[in-house]
């Protein structure tokens, strides 16, 4: 306590020291305040007034200086001996900070790898609807999603991002499902009502042809009506409609011919 005592008085005897000072720097104040500039001997003295402050601040800042710095050099070994103390402390801090960082850096890969495996198993789950094109085709798809989910552990079935891949891939089949039966249905109903119209479309020609028939005459004439025909042109007549002439193929061979396609030709003795 009396150490605590002798120090401040020691410090309020050296700030008695620089309190006279106010004095003078109330004086140049009144002088500043009062002093007018009119012209160049008023300015000239105005530059006399601003000297005089500017060398006043210079002596009070030094007559703190000769005090301060005598505390400065107490502060410093102040300052020193706060360094010594903390080393260990500042050595256990480092070495504590080392030891979080290694630990927050394994957890933030562990974590991406985390990240890596579940989106993975997310992308075994995505399904393009559109590509499948029948009922079979997406019950196929949904009975293999359903079997590797089941094949997945309980922790990652549990996982409600690869729940939500999962949901949404069968919804997605569902609602392909869906549209496929919708189509499929109106395919249906448009060959259904094709069919009707087409029969219609029989219907209707059958009965004009029967309108149209000619109705045979009552009266018997004896007269008949046969469908006759007459070749114009033999070269146009088709090879079914005709038949091979054994009088030309005689001559030929006669004539020396060997081979002639879709005729044998051979050698026969007799009497």
């Amino acid at each position: 306590m009396t150490t605590n005592s002798n120090l401040q008085q020691y410090i309020d005897s050296q700030v008695a020291t620089i309190s006279p000072f106010k004095l003078r720097s109330q004086e140049l104040l009144d002088r500043a305040e009062s002093h007018h500039i009119t012209d160049d001997q008023t300015a000239k003295e105005a530059v006399a007034i601003r000297k005089a402050i500017t060398a006043h601040r210079t002596e009070v800042k030094n007559a703190r200086l000769e005090i301060t710095r005598n505390f400065d050099k107490v502060k410093t070994q102040f300052i020193a001996a706060e360094n010594d103390a903390l080393e260990p402390a500042e050595q256990a801090l480092k070495n504590i900070c080392e030891k979080i960082l290694a630990y927050q850096e394994e957890q933030e890969r562990i974590a991406r790898e985390e990240a890596a495996r579940i989106a993975n198993i997310e992308a075994k789950f995505k399904t393009n609807a559109n590509s499948y094109r029948t009922l079979k085709a997406c019950d196929e798809r949904g009975a293999e999603l359903k079997q590797l989910f089941s094949e997945l552990s309980e922790y990652d079935q549990k996982n409600a991002q690869i729940k939500l891949a999962f949901t949404t891939a069968i919804n997605v089949l569902l609602t392909r499902k869906d549209e496929i039966s919708t189509a499929e249905k109106d395919e249906t109903e448009k060959a259904i009502a094709a069919a009707q119209r087409k029969r219609e479309q029989m219907a209707a020609e059958a009965e004009a042809a029967k309108s149209a028939a000619v109705t045979q005459p009552t009266v018997k004439t004896g007269v008949k009506t046969k469908l006759v025909f007459t070749v114009i042109n033999p070269e146009l007549v088709p090879r079914s409609l005709c038949e091979p002439s054994d009088k030309l193929i005689r001559e030929a061979v006669n004539a020396g011919v060997r081979n002639i396609p879709g005729v044998e030709i051979r050698e026969e003795k007799g009497f």
